[in-house]
């Protein structure tokens, strides 16, 4: 009866294991693709920040022409 037992438990344990595993590998992957995200979501930014710094920049530039030409 105890070798049932054991037996039992060590088919449990190995069921464990092996789920263990998949949800680490799965883990792993998700990781990969939030490191992606995040790039992709700074690299984003960064691009966002310099379209904003030129349409300053031409916004300035337009300022000055509307002064020169009094148009203000």
């Amino acid at each position: 009866m105890t070798d049932e037992i054991e037996n039992l438990i060590l088919e449990h344990l190995r069921v464990l294991r092996a789920n263990d595993e998949v949800f680490r590998q799965e883990f792993a992957e998700l990781k990969v693709h939030m490191l992606a995200i995040e790039n992709h979501i700074a690299a984003s930014a960064l691009t966002e920040a310099r379209h904003s710094g030129r349409i300053d920049q031409h916004d300035d530039r337009l300022a000055r022409i509307e002064r020169r030409l009094d148009l203000i």
